[in-house]
């Protein structure tokens, strides 16, 4: 991420464009996997209302200070961190941690002998989101990037989530990480309808691939390409992310 930002000044274009779209437009955003803040910041930078909430969570601890440097740097007192990852329940976990020069490539699932092995906290949507002080309502944008537990993070936020009336959801789908813990392409896709989804776009790995309709059989059927699918319920959610054909 940050070799694609020295030198081209970018990293997934489509992705941050589709965030400064719904935050632009009243959306509060939740990142989740935010890493060293790129997506938080352009949503911070994109917020249009004051009752506009930006959590951002990163457990490992060098990208969680890079995100709360970024956030400072950029002015953006208002985001919310928290230095835990999400999951489907409350608790502690392992945290596998690259130490290849690929330092983002951390997980809750060991993926290769090259990392180091902490712990780090586990919170879920629900739990922060349905009731108390944190409560979130209104028009939601969730990006969830989680190396491979997407599913996880979706079912610890489904009742949260279901109760969204405008809700959109930006989430990697790496059939070969998915599979590495226990889970598929179709795991994703079915949490997503059964939250309500219903209309669905694609933009491949490619930081400039636009975004386009995808039918949702193809996504059931993905088995080796990465793509960042996009998931909307609602009207106004369903607008915005035609906004994005164009």
């Amino acid at each position: 991420m940050g070799e694609d930002v020295a030198r081209a000044g970018v990293y997934e274009a489509q992705v941050i464009r589709a965030v400064q779209t719904f935050v632009g437009h009243g959306f509060s955003f939740v990142d989740v996997g935010a890493n060293l803040g790129l997506h938080t910041v352009a949503a911070g930078l994109s917020r249009v209302s004051d009752r506009q909430q930006v959590f951002a969570f990163e457990p490992e601890p060098r990208a969680f200070s890079l995100l709360k440097r970024n956030c400072r740097l950029n002015a953006l007192d208002f985001v919310q961190t928290r230095q835990t990852a999400v999951g489907s329940e409350e608790g502690t976990t392992n945290l596998f941690v690259s130490t290849t020069y690929n330092q983002g490539h951390h997980s809750l699932v060991r993926h290769s002998n090259q990392v180091r092995v902490t712990t780090c906290p586990v919170t879920k949507l629900d739990a922060l989101f349905l009731s108390g002080p944190e409560k979130l309502s209104g028009p939601v944008l969730v990006k969830i990037d989680v190396e491979g537990t997407e599913p996880d993070v979706l079912t610890g936020g489904l009742r949260w989530l279901q109760q969204r009336s405008s809700l959109a959801v930006i989430c990697e789908v790496f059939p070969g990480l998915l599979e590495h813990t226990g889970h598929s392409a179709s795991d994703v896709v079915g949490l997503l309808r059964q939250i309500g989804c219903d209309r669905f776009l694609v933009s491949g790995d490619s930081s400039h691939e636009p975004w386009r309709t995808v039918d949702i059989g193809a996504v059931y059927e993905m088995t080796e390409v990465l793509v960042n699918l996009l998931a909307t319920k609602g009207p106004e959610a369903s607008g915005l992310s035609g906004r994005l054909l164009h």
